[in-house]
């Protein structure tokens, strides 16, 4: 699927995952800056600085988990009179796939 373009896909040089090796060298590299860093927090908690509290709450308690809330009409609430008859034939038939009338 050649269309004269270079580098068409594939694998290229830099992409993908680093390897561990190179992980873990900066892994060891930041160590020494451990304390740095929880000072740093520290202040900021004690300065009551947002970003240092929401770092904080989301380490220690986890992040809350995002929610979605749809809320529907109430279909107490709809106006049919608005609908026409062959929108209530197909409205009709829906709830009747839902849950049929004996």
């Amino acid at each position: 699927m050649s269309d004269g373009r270079v580098n068409n896909g594939g694998a290229r040089k830099g992409a993908g995952r680093p390897p561990k090796a190179d992980e873990a060298l900066l892994i060891e590299r930041l160590g020494p800056m451990d304390d740095i860093a929880f000072a740093a927090l520290k202040t900021g908690l004690e300065k009551k600085a947002s970003w240092a509290v929401k770092m904080f709450m989301e380490y220690r308690f986890g992040k809350p988990k995002e929610r979605v809330i749809i809320e529907e009409e109430d279909p107490q609430e709809f106006d049919f009179s608005q609908l026409t008859d062959e929108e209530l034939d197909r409205y009709y038939d829906l709830c009747n796939k839902i849950s049929p009338i004996q």
